[in-house]
């Protein structure tokens, strides 16, 4: 009733409500005449309904304490998750770094071996060594579409002549001579 509320003043603790409840009550048993002879012990709070007028308010309260509290744990994961990112594209950028390092490293020791099987391969068999250069060369020659005019005694056409003849007459003109030779014949 309206009475009773108004006789009741708000608190900030349930227990305070409690306790203040079951003091009145006890008082209002103790004003009783005849007595009735019941003590009261505890009281307990089953329900507690809002008056009609506050109850609207009491809610809108409520609903804007969990909207608050909800963008608060939206900004508290966002910036969790920036944080995360972060550190991931960091691990990334070390990682390929890394890799890349090592890519360099592993192709440049690859390199290094291949230019110094060349070079093993070039003190066992020079004259191997310029074969293979002269095949490289007709691979570059062939694969253009120009038209060269040659003559035949060109050092590219060296190893396309029967052993015997290519280099008796290559030898004794001295056109196609040393290792260091170009086999397109371009000095």
């Amino acid at each position: 009733d309206d009475e009773g509320n108004s006789r009741v003043r708000p608190t900030n603790s349930r227990t305070e409500l409690l306790q203040e409840v079951l003091g009145r009550v006890q008082f209002d048993l103790s004003q009783e005449d005849p007595p009735f002879g019941i003590e009261m012990v505890d009281i307990r709070i089953k329900r507690a309904d809002f008056p009609q007028e506050v109850a609207g308010r009491i809610f809108e309260r409520m609903r804007s304490d969990r909207e608050k509290i909800s963008r608060r744990l939206r900004a508290e994961g966002e910036e969790e998750a920036r944080t995360r990112r972060a550190a991931a594209d960091r691990d990334v950028e070390v990682i390929l770094a890394a890799a890349d390092r090592d890519a360099d490293r592993l192709r440049g020791d690859g390199e290094a071996q291949a230019i110094s099987i060349l070079a093993e391969s070039l003190n066992k068999d020079p004259e191997f060594f310029s074969f293979r250069r002269s095949l490289e060369a007709y691979k570059v020659f062939l694969n253009q579409r120009t038209t060269v005019i040659l003559s035949s005694d060109a050092p590219i056409f060296k190893f396309l002549q029967s052993p015997g003849e290519g280099s008796s007459s290559t030898a004794g003109s001295g056109a196609a001579g040393t290792v260091g030779d170009d086999p397109l014949g371009i000095q």
